[in-house]
């Protein structure tokens, strides 16, 4: 069942278990209306299954199982994706480079300030080194 329909399958479960526990002068009182908003919630859940088949289809796939058969495998190689990217990423980092998370805004900037002027320094070095060849 498609995940975003269910807050309205609930709604209407609720309504039907509130119908049949009705008793007395309340079943005859309230009856009506709870079955025409039962109607009402089926008639939607209908309409949302129809919109969402024909988005399917026009989306190119045949049908609803096809989609969702595409959809668990993408969402499987995403998962090993970011597992396998996790894993080199711990394997791979250099420990010894500085996290800078609690890092206050002046001094982040004086920071990012020395190290552009050091890779400006390290640019211009490689430009003069260049010419002597």
């Amino acid at each position: 069942m498609w995940i975003f329909l269910l807050p309205v399958i609930r709604i209407r479960g609720s309504l039907e278990i509130e119908m049949s526990n009705l008793k007395g002068l309340a079943k005859l009182t309230r009856k009506g209306d709870l079955q025409r908003k039962i109607d009402e919630k089926t008639d939607y859940i209908n309409r949302l299954k129809v919109g969402i088949s024909n988005m399917v289809r026009n989306s190119g796939f045949e049908n609803m199982n096809e989609f969702l058969l595409t959809f668990r495998e993408c969402r499987n190689a995403y998962t090993d994706y970011q597992r396998q990217y996790e894993s080199w990423k711990n394997a791979y980092r250099k420990p010894d480079t500085p996290t800078h998370k609690d890092e206050k805004f002046p001094d982040k900037l004086a920071r990012l300030q020395r190290e552009a002027a050091e890779n400006q320094n390290s640019i211009s070095r490689q430009t003069k080194n260049r010419g002597a060849r």
